[in-house]
This record gives structure tokens, C-alpha cells and sequence, in this order.
């Protein structure tokens, strides 16, 4: 069951798990995590777990080069919606094939970013199409070339 208060305190042990887990969380093991802490690893999975439980940590994802990944484009619409309609056009443009991606900006134009996959540039007209047919206006598109993430810094370990 998701508890999901509007806003959850991070203590410094909390801290440093996302910390960690935002570097490299696929070569991450409870057991590894734990020692990297020096906490115990029933700690670890119980902080990680209610972590989920109050939407702090929604899940992990891999990050995908899909140009090297069978030369796939990668494109970025910047798109411009109906303030009362954002949560509803995100939640639909997410579910056109293709789209990988959306992200909701609070107010003004360019509300809406909508990131999709495609084969060739056919694929990314298609996307585009069906994006205008939601109400959503793409104000600019982009091709993506590279995106680097890293952890945010102030969860780090003060001792490191």
C-alpha cells in the first residue's frame, strides 16, 4: 500500500541510499549497499522499501542509447497545453507508441516535454501527429544527440 504524503524528510542515512542509488543502481546489491554505509543490510532493504512506499524512490530505469541500440532517433518535443489539461495530455501523450518520456513544467509555454523513440524520421512525423491530435501544440523538436545524469550532490556522504 502507497502511503505518499505530500512531503517526506530524508534523514542522512536516507540521504546517502538515494545518493547511491541515483549513481550506479543497477550494479547495486542490498548486501554491497549496506557495507558501502556500514549499516546493516535489513536496514537497507527496509529504508529502500518505505522509500518506495512514500513515492521518494519510483522505481529504477536503464538508460538507453538508442542510436546504438539499432540506430534509433531520439527526439525531445517542447509542446505547449492547456494548464487545467497538463496531468491528462501528459498522462495521454505518454501512451502514444513511441513516447518514453514526459515531463510536466509548471507554468508558461513549452509546459510539456515529450521525449519519443522512432525508427526514422517517418516514425518521429508520426509521433508528432498524433501529439497535435491530443491538443497538445509542439512549439520545437530537438534531436537528442546525448543526455549525461549524475546524483545530487548535497545526499552524499559528508565524510567522503
Amino acid at each position: 500500500m502507497m502511503v505518499r504524503r505530500d512531503n517526506y524528510r530524508l534523514d542522512d542515512v536516507d540521504q546517502r541510499i538515494v545518493y547511491e542509488l541515483m549513481r550506479d543502481a543497477r550494479d547495486l546489491s542490498v548486501p554491497s549497499l549496506a557495507e558501502e554505509l556500514d549499516i546493516a543490510p535489513g536496514t537497507v532493504r527496509n529504508r529502500i522499501e518505505r522509500l518506495e512506499e512514500e513515492g521518494v524512490i519510483e522505481g529504477t530505469t536503464a538508460i538507453i542509447d538508442f542510436e546504438r541500440a539499432g540506430g534509433r532517433l531520439r527526439v525531445l518535443y517542447m509542446c505547449t497545453v492547456p494548464a487545467a489539461e497538463r496531468d491528462r495530455l501528459a498522462a495521454e501523450a505518454l501512451a502514444l507508441p513511441g513516447v518514453i518520456n514526459v515531463r510536466v513544467l509548471m507554468a508558461g509555454r513549452r509546459d510539456l516535454h515529450v521525449e519519443a523513440v522512432g525508427e526514422d524520421t517517418e516514425d518521429l512525423r508520426e509521433i508528432a501527429r498524433e501529439l497535435s491530435t491530443l491538443d497538445i501544440r509542439i512549439e520545437d523538436e530537438e534531436l537528442v544527440e546525448d543526455e549525461r545524469r549524475a546524483p545530487y550532490e548535497p545526499f552524499r556522504d559528508a565524510d567522503e
